[in-house]
């Protein structure tokens, strides 16, 4: 009995474990996909035209961050689903429990496998397919799908080029040094890297020598750093997530299996206090009827096997 307890209460750990795990991989795929500037439309038209093994790569950092959005809001019902079962010891539920988390074991291992290849090509190859891009930027006020998705990207990841651009006092500069189609002029980089620029204010930069020729006034970090940063983090926690929940299922599920052997072959002790079973309704009424005839005095007639 004290087995079947301690399995119980281990199996609701175990959920619980789980629990917290989905919804760290959720929130990490949320904040992948909204707030690293990175997934932004235009952004990811762009990177499209990146091809990794004949896919778009902005289509696979887009599904991942969806995949890891779905994964985790669904891997929280399921742990509710598994709680459930242990608490109440339903045997339904934790049938529905093991389903679940076998299914969710395969996608597990798939957002493994596939933050591992992606995080694995952030290397030379990665930028120098960044570098072609750049070359054909045409400027902040261009409208083509690479100048588009490179003005986002400067303007919501907050950096600029695909290197650091006169950073620490340096002299590099992606957009004369590759070099890009566009006239630069006297700015040295374009409004769109100017600090605290967004779409709505970008007429007020296009003439502000004071930003594009200031590095302080500009953001001097590369896309590549902040691009493959976004990358490596979110992978991290992707892989640490999937892993935890991928250890946690295995183990649940041989508990939740336990648990349903042990609930359905569960003997009750011998010394286990016992419900008083239900009087019988004919003996109940005959005591009753005696004890009235013994209040008013009177005898109770006595009858024989043959009623009389």
């Amino acid at each position: 009995m004290e087995g079947y307890k301690t399995t119980r209460y281990f199996l609701i750990l175990l959920n619980v474990i789980i629990f917290l795990a989905g919804g760290a991989c959720a929130g990490a795929g949320l904040m992948f996909k909204l707030d690293s500037g990175v997934l932004e439309s235009s952004v990811i038209s762009m990177l499209n035209l990146i091809q990794y093994q004949m896919i778009p790569l902005g289509i696979i950092c887009e599904f991942l961050a969806y995949l890891m959005i779905c994964f985790g809001a669904t891997i929280l019902i399921a742990t509710v689903v598994g709680m459930c079962g242990a608490l109440k010891s339903n045997s339904g539920c934790l049938w529905a429990f093991i389903g679940l988390i076998i299914f969710f074991v395969v996608i597990e291992a798939v957002i493994i496998g596939l933050w591992i290849s992606v995080w694995g090509r952030g290397d030379l190859w990665l930028r120098g397919q960044m570098i072609q891009l750049l070359a054909d930027y045409a400027g902040p006020q261009a409208t083509d799908k690479v100048s588009s998705g490179w003005n986002t990207m400067f303007m919501e990841a907050r950096c600029c080029g695909v290197n650091d651009q006169f950073k620490d006092g340096g002299s590099n500069s992606d957009f004369t040094g590759i070099p890009t189609t566009w006239t630069s002029g006297t700015d040295k980089v374009p409004a769109t890297c100017c600090q605290g620029v967004s779409s709505d204010t970008i007429s007020q930069y296009l003439n502000s020598a004071r930003c594009t020729n200031t590095p302080s006034n500009f953001y001097t970090e590369g896309c590549y750093d902040r691009f493959v940063g976004y990358i490596n983090t979110y992978c991290l926690i992707a892989i640490i997530t999937a892993g935890t929940c991928l250890v946690a299922g295995v183990i649940g599920i041989v508990a939740a299996c336990i648990v349903i052997d042990k609930a359905k072959n569960r003997v009750v002790p011998h010394d286990a206090p016992r419900k008083k079973p239900q009087p019988y309704v004919a003996i109940d009424y005959t005591q009753k009827w005696k004890q009235s005839m013994a209040s008013v005095g009177k005898e109770p007639p006595m009858y024989t096997k043959n009623g009389r």
